[in-house]
């Protein structure tokens, strides 16, 4: 049957009639770009926190990187066990840090360059995991982003990352923001995924107290933590917190028990009275308060309270009303906003530790010790510019401060490339630094510059004693025994994991071998006399004094001050081939070879030994045993390689004649 014919309106409807899917049909997903603004501007965070740090991958090593690179600094580097149970630095329980050296000088033999990489990585780790917490806390990428910007350029954290050996808090930082990002996901979790994070933060936070017992003062955020995030409707009660807190508590008795068992005795700070140590305290938050408030190249390198104790009480009671100002507002921010009143209480955590309300044993300011408190300041700063009530305004402050930390950051990176400009930036910004000046004579020195390393060691002892009466060895070691002040600066300024007397006979002895090598050499002889007694063990002093007696021919006294050295020192080679040069000079010859061979046994690449050994035989009469041990010397390394083939072939030459 036809179908009927359509009418010229049906015509038209048809024409313009759009086929709808069908109601299984399902619609075809867009793919979204990889690559979006947010994604974009989480990794330009990342790149500027790696590129502001690239100059650092030229720096050498500083301080401590010798002990650390070497292994000395990490229970002698040679097992694995050892690492994990000897002393960090031969004062601290810190063996995560100290492994990860074990790991690295096995890979990179301690060529500086690979270990600054794994601290720009770890910086890097850090602002990305920083940037995911504050992201899963309040939802704000703009937040988010400009929180983990002003830690990627925070000046704070230039010696932390730019020094090796600011690892310590470096990878401290890390661990915490691990803890506190697994800790907040399990509180917003329930089940076996609670489970699994919070198990995870716990171990973070185990790891975090292994790199620095700092950690451990941070589990109040634990309960907290429920506090501030829980979801909404969750119900908050003590008994929660109980529970959620327990692991945390018994992971740090875990650490605390490790640290009892392998740490040694610490030696007892020397405080001040409680009047003292309170005003101390104001100016220590002075110091951490400009350091991140107000950042300069002054409080970047700062290791000493000297410019606020100038200040006198008027600065003193300054800081004190800061401290107090500081402790309010941390309450007040809690009680106000306890999501972000959560990261200012990490920040009140993390700086009570060093904030000298109690005597502290070692430096009474560094900035590498507030590591871990710029975790929550750049949380903090990044808060208070993103609420301002202008956009405008919080846009400008923001970029100027942002800008003004980059700058400064990058700066400072290159002030960490080699030991003299670092010691001289310190000693400049921070002229009372006893520690920064002590490491610039020894590099002064070793650079030929005997000179200037000579007139700094003589303002440190001016600075530790108050006057110059320590140019009589009598007078200073009279005033060491019966002046408690100059005690109390010799471990404010250094620590007291050396004993005061070793460390300040350290300073004689350096001043000794300043002196020695400028031809001041009346004063050189009182130097190393002042440094045996204030500290008879110290063996530079020792090796200074045996120079001085082998140089006037009192080769007895030498000896015996050669054989205190090594004694107190026997991994030195350099002091086993003095006692053997000793020993020749004496006609002990027996002795002088036994000990030059002890000297080869503890560092078998260095060819002199092996050439003033093969002369003792040669007295001794053995020359088929000086040539085989010349034969070994060319093996080593020497500087004359020409020099010793001829003295072989003369005695092989007398060797064969008739």
């Amino acid at each position: 049957m036809a179908e009927p014919a359509m009418s010229s309106s049906e015509r038209k409807l048809s024409a313009t009639r759009i086929d709808l899917p069908s109601p299984d049909s399902k619609p075809k997903k867009q793919a979204k770009p990889f690559f979006n603004p947010w994604r974009l501007a989480f990794l330009f965070v990342l790149i500027l926190a790696a590129v502001v740090y690239l100059p650092s991958l030229n720096g050498v090593k500083i301080w401590d990187d010798d002990a650390l690179l070497d292994g000395s600094g990490i229970g002698g580097g040679l097992t694995l066990s050892s690492v994990l149970t000897k002393p960090f630095l031969g004062a601290y329980f810190r063996p995560l840090v100290s492994l990860t050296f074990f790991i690295e000088n096995r890979l990179w033999y301690g060529t500086p360059f690979y270990y600054h990489q794994t601290n720009i990585l770890i910086h890097v780790f850090t602002c990305a995991a920083l940037m995911g917490l504050v992201l899963t806390a309040f939802g704000r990428r703009r937040f988010a982003l400009l929180s983990g910007a002003l830690f990627a350029v925070q000046p704070a954290q230039v010696s932390t990352v730019a020094w090796i050996g600011g690892r310590t808090d470096s990878l401290c930082s890390l661990l915490v923001v691990c803890f506190a990002y697994t800790l907040l996901l399990g509180v917003r979790t329930t089940g076996w995924k609670r489970i699994a994070w919070i198990a995870t933060s716990v171990l973070a936070f185990f790891l975090g107290a292994m790199t620095k017992e700092q950690v451990i003062g941070l589990i109040p955020l634990v309960p907290l933590m429920l506090v501030a995030f829980a979801p909404p409707g969750q119900k908050r009660d003590f008994r929660a917190s109980l529970l959620i807190s327990a692991p945390y508590v018994a992971a740090a008795i875990g650490f605390i028990a490790l640290w009892a068992a392998n740490y040694p005795t610490p030696f007892s700070p020397v405080g001040r009275g409680f009047g003292a140590q309170m005003m101390l305290a104001g100016q220590t938050a002075l110091y951490y308060s400009l350091l991140f408030i107000a950042p300069s190249g002054k409080w970047m390198h700062t290791l000493s309270l000297g410019s606020f104790q100038a200040g006198g009480l008027l600065v003193a009671g300054l800081g004190l009303l800061l401290f107090v100002a500081l402790l309010y507002g941390v309450i007040a921010t809690w009680k106000r906003n306890p999501k972000i009143g959560w990261f200012a209480v990490l920040v009140a955590l993390a700086l009570l530790p060093i904030s000298n309300l109690v005597p502290l044993p070692s430096l009474l300011v560094a900035p590498y010790r507030a590591g871990i408190a710029g975790l929550g300041v750049a949380v903090l700063l990044a808060w208070f510019f993103c609420n301002l009530a202008s956009e405008k305004l919080a846009m400008g402050l923001g970029a100027i401060f942002l800008l003004w930390c980059t700058w400064l950051t990058a700066w400072g990176v290159r002030q960490w490339e080699d030991p003299v400009t670092i010691f001289q930036k310190i000693t400049t910004e921070d002229p009372t630094s006893i520690v920064a000046r002590r490491n610039m004579s020894s590099y002064l020195l070793k650079n030929g510059k005997a000179q200037e390393s000579k007139l700094q060691m003589t303002q440190i002892l001016t600075m530790v004693y108050g006057n110059e009466a320590w140019k009589d060895p009598k007078t200073a070691y009279a005033q060491f025994l019966n002046d408690a002040e100059l005690r109390r600066r010799v471990i404010e300024n250094q620590g007291n994991a050396v004993k005061p007397e070793g460390w300040l006979g350290e300073l004689f002895a350096q001043l000794g071998y300043s002196q020695n090598q400028t031809h001041d050499d009346a004063a050189s002889r009182l130097a190393f006399d002042a440094a045996l007694r204030i500290d008879p063990a110290n063996p530079r002093a020792r090796v200074g004094a045996a120079r001085w007696d082998y140089f006037d021919k009192n080769y007895l006294g030498a000896e015996q001050n050669m054989r205190i050295a090594i004694a107190v020192r026997p991994s030195d080679p350099a002091y086993h081939r003095l006692l053997a040069q000793i020993f020749t000079v004496e006609n002990k010859l027996d002795l002088a070879e036994t000990t030059y061979r002890k000297s080869i046994e503890i560092e078998p690449w260095f060819g002199p030994a092996y050439q003033d050994l093969a002369e003792v035989q040669v007295k001794l009469g053995d020359i088929p045993g000086a040539i085989e041990t010349l034969k070994s010397a060319l093996n080593c390394r020497v500087s004359d390689e020409l020099g010793i083939k001829t003295r072989i072939s003369q005695l092989e030459t007398h060797k064969n004649a008739p």
